[in-house]
């Protein structure tokens, strides 16, 4: 097992995903000294997972295989050794950690709801591929589906993760988020592969941060000339949409239509957080619009 990113999170992330979704000796990747380690330990995104069953013991000349046992007296792991007696082991020695796709496909849907605001679709995973549903949010005016996904280096996954993004139901643009080697994977019409590296900044706190200027500048020419898909309006009707179909969804939208684009004023900030509301004039027209369809 190589793990070359010890000293950057995601490249970490990345590398140890690339393996597939495992237990891993927390030593074996640099241990809580890492910085890459800590940050994802921070994050959520490595969780510990009880520790090693066995090891090699250090305290003797033999260096023999000890079994790695819990003593509830000293309230401690440790192992026993015919010559040194009970040997406390250190606590990064013997610890594993696991990570998941899912773990990580939550994480970054927060990192996209910070940066977009409102999200539609749940996370959920795509049936027969190694890929994830993160979302949907309107990036630069444009509904986007967001899928991580990995494996793809190999012809048949590749194939398999294609076919699916093309049976979900469209939004305006897409993204893939690749882990590992994606070379040869050719994403269907609207969508562009990105390395998951390059879309998520470095860790900041215990969260992760999309690189949302990035993002716009990829999504803006897939969706030129889009055809309106169910899931996205283009510009500012869509956000409209969005503001409404969120309040809509925990029950806050009011009945009618008076007073509402005071509330959707109001609420605006909360789902686009980097973009002003529109006029109030443009609120009307795209709520009476959204009213008509419903």
């Amino acid at each position: 097992m190589r793990h070359p990113g010890k000293d950057d999170p995601i490249a970490l992330l990345c590398d140890l995903l690339t393996d597939g979704e495992q237990r891993v000796a927390m030593q074996a990747i640099g241990g809580r000294a890492s910085p890459a380690v800590s940050a994802l330990l921070r994050a959520d995104l490595l969780v510990p997972d009880g520790v090693l069953e066995t090891t090699i013991c250090d305290a003797c000349e033999v260096h023999h295989p000890v079994d790695v046992v819990f003593d509830a007296e000293r309230g401690t792991h440790g192992w026993r050794c015919p010559e040194a007696g009970f040997v406390t082991a250190d606590s990064d020695a013997v610890a594993m950690v696991s990570l998941s796709m899912k773990r990580t496909a939550a994480a970054v849907s927060g990192a996209f709801t910070d940066a977009f605001g409102y999200r539609r679709w749940a996370l959920r995973p795509i049936a027969g591929a190694g890929a994830w549903v993160v979302g949907a949010w309107c990036i630069g005016g444009a509904w986007t589906t967001v899928i991580l996904a990995r494996y793809l280096c190999s012809a048949s996954e590749s194939h398999r993760t294609r076919e699916a993004l093309v049976r979900l139901s469209p939004n305006e643009a897409g993204l893939v988020l690749t882990i590992g080697d994606s070379e040869g994977f050719e994403p269907p019409r609207r969508f562009a592969a990105v390395p998951l590296a390059e879309a998520i900044a470095p860790i900041n706190g215990s969260r992760l941060v999309a690189d949302s200027r990035l993002l716009q500048r990829i999504v803006t020419p897939l969706a030129a000339g889009r055809l309106v898909a169910h899931a996205g309006r283009p510009g500012s009707e869509a956000k409209v949409a969005a503001v409404l179909e969120g309040l809509e969804a925990r029950g806050d939208l009011p009945a009618g239509t008076k007073g509402l684009s005071g509330v959707v004023a109001r609420a605006w900030e909360e789902f686009h957080p980097h973009e002003g509301s529109p006029a109030p004039s443009t609120l009307r027209k795209h709520i009476a619009a959204w009213r008509s369809r419903y």
